[in-house]
């Protein structure tokens, strides 16, 4: 089992523990509220379930978000509710389709509700918009509770609406928050969800931040198939799932960890450099690999993911005679699929049934 760098061992999920489970962490009352604090949720809160209440969500959420910025305020405790559940389009395709019968009451609204700009981002976002469940979202932030981290400063940098935010635990309540978000309808409504929090609308290569910055940074990182372009050349490989992992790194303190939800391709596919950058500048503390249905209750979708922890080495350091297990990838028998060594040799640390896919393997 990894270690910290304090020598204590670290199990993101237990072989017994279910993530579902209510790990303990304490949120506000429904009765707590101030408009201009971040929001928070509270125990009480449910998100709809289902195409069409989440579809009536969205909206619901996005005609809201019109009226605060026409009127130029912050939510009330109740509006914030109303702004919190929505959870993108991810599941959601047969509302964007003109010929789908039982949704053309929902296309003709989305038509109306949405500029050209945000109906194509939207659209898009029914393949690869996937929310983290709240539940997941707790375990990781009990895991870095158990190893006794406080932040100061916190990166999420794609953050969706801000859910990482939303269930930020009270013991971090005084830390500084950064989000990074590309999609505008997304990060406009986390603006109104977290005014105390520094949000950029942007895409993360455009983020301006200086190294060694952050003791955190948390999220659910892009699963998109697709490069990254970066005008400042500074970090080799432009994957988005690889480009997250390195800019983040970057950014972090050294010491610092980077805890992100990811595809399965950034341990599994068979080209190792990205890994190998990687170790020469993170010890992997922690893994874990979720059953593909972790995602099916807000994001509609059943994708093969991992649950990564690294922390950021004082300096760099050479891997080649000692690589690491996390570094390489090991073949099956009779198959051309590959597997992290890791996860190979750990098969406790496999949640769901293990299969051979190329979910953005490369």
């Amino acid at each position: 089992m990894p270690v910290s760098e304090r020598g204590e061992q670290v199990d993101l999920f237990a072989e017994e523990t279910n993530y579902m489970e209510d790990p303990g962490i304490s949120y506000l009352d429904d009765n707590e509220e101030e408009s201009v604090e971040n929001f928070r949720f509270a125990d009480t809160f449910t998100f709809p379930s289902g195409p069409k209440a989440k579809f009536q969500a969205n909206i619901a959420a996005i005609r809201l978000l019109h009226r605060l910025e026409t009127e130029n305020r912050f939510a009330n405790s109740e509006e914030r509710n109303i702004l919190a559940q929505y959870s993108g389009w991810g599941g959601l395709a047969d509302a964007f389709d003109e010929n789908k019968l039982a949704f053309q009451k929902e296309y003709l609204e989305l038509k109306e509700l949405l500029t050209p700009e945000e109906y194509q981002a939207a659209f898009e976002g029914t393949l690869t918009t996937y929310y983290t469940e709240p539940a997941l979202i707790d375990r990781m932030y009990q895991v870095l509770q158990g190893l006794n981290v406080e932040p100061e400063k916190i990166l999420e940098p794609s953050m969706g609406i801000g859910h990482f935010f939303g269930r930020l635990p009270k013991v971090y309540q005084t830390a500084s928050l950064t989000g990074v978000e590309i999609d505008k309808l997304s990060g406009r409504i986390a603006k109104k969800l977290y005014p105390k929090a520094a949000i950029q609308l942007k895409g993360f290569e455009e983020m301006n931040s200086q190294s060694n910055t952050f003791d955190i940074a948390i999220g659910n990182i892009p699963f998109n198939d697709f490069n990254v372009t970066d005008k400042s050349k500074r970090y080799p490989h432009k994957l988005i799932h690889d480009y997250f992992f390195e800019k983040s790194l970057d950014l972090v303190k050294p010491g610092g960890y980077i805890l992100f939800v990811t595809s399965k391709g950034t341990m599994d596919k068979k080209d190792s450099r990205a890994r190998h950058y990687l170790a020469q500048r993170a010890d992997l503390i922690s893994a874990v690999r979720l059953p593909n249905t972790a995602f099916s209750g807000l994001g509609g979708t059943k994708a093969t993911t991992d649950i990564l922890l690294l922390q950021k080495l004082e300096k760099e350091r050479s891997v080649v005679e000692d690589i690491p297990e996390w570094v390489q990838t090991t073949g099956f028998q009779d198959s051309q699929g590959r597997i992290n060594t890791y996860f190979y040799n750990h098969p406790e640390k496999v949640l769901g049934e293990l299969k051979l896919s190329g979910m953005y393997g490369g």
